[in-house]
């Protein structure tokens, strides 16, 4: 906990230095717990099918695709130890080679595997198996969904799990768009008209 007054111009009006001291005051907490729960594995999925393109992780935003920006989120994590970028497509490693292979492994997976309808857990297994045995370690997920996440936010996620004792963690942001659901007949709006959306 941290105690700070209020007024017009102070931290409550600067969310980002709030922030920052929310994940600075968690680092700081649990760096002896870091030395024991390695290694920290950040796991990148792609595949080639079952997004709304083919190869969703070649897509662009700027200069990088959107598999160099998650490599290179991952790689600005100083908690992060190795780096798994799991796909049914080998065309990735032409992505990946970019990257010092010490710290960036490649996972090839069955495209039977990366079906909307199937849970990723197996594949996780997988990948980590070879570099945590006793599963002692932990995981994070870097979507290619969420190209603005940065490494700040992994760490936060890494440091969250062990402050809180936790086996899991999922990031969320308040929304105070309206926000709709796609069924057979169109659009519906979730929120207003005294509907008050709360769970995550």
């Amino acid at each position: 906990l941290f105690y700070y007054r209020r007024h017009e111009s102070n931290l409550t009006n600067k969310q980002e230095r709030i922030l920052f001291a929310r994940r600075q005051i968690k680092l700081d907490n649990v760096q002896e717990k870091l030395t024991r729960v390695k290694p920290v594995i950040a796991v990148i999925p792609c595949r080639k099918y079952f997004d709304f393109v083919e190869d969703l992780w070649s897509e662009r935003i700027g200069e990088s695709t959107l598999l160099e920006t998650s490599i290179e989120c991952c790689m600005d994590s100083s908690l992060i130890d190795t780096i798994i970028v799991s796909s049914d497509n080998p065309e990735i490693r032409r992505i990946t080679d970019k990257y010092d292979q010490n710290k960036v492994k490649v996972n090839i997976r069955d495209t039977k595997s990366t079906i909307r309808s199937i849970s990723i857990v197996p594949t996780l297994r997988k990948c980590i198996q070879e570099y945590d045995h006793n599963y002692k370690g932990i995981t994070v997920m870097r979507y290619l969904q969420t190209p603005f996440v940065q490494s700040s936010i992994l760490d936060e996620a890494i440091t969250t799990l062990l402050f809180s004792q936790a086996d899991s963690a999922c990031g969320v942001q308040i929304v105070d768009d309206t926000i709709y659901e796609n069924t057979s007949y169109g659009l519906k709006q979730l929120d207003g008209a005294g509907n008050t959306i709360r769970s995550e």
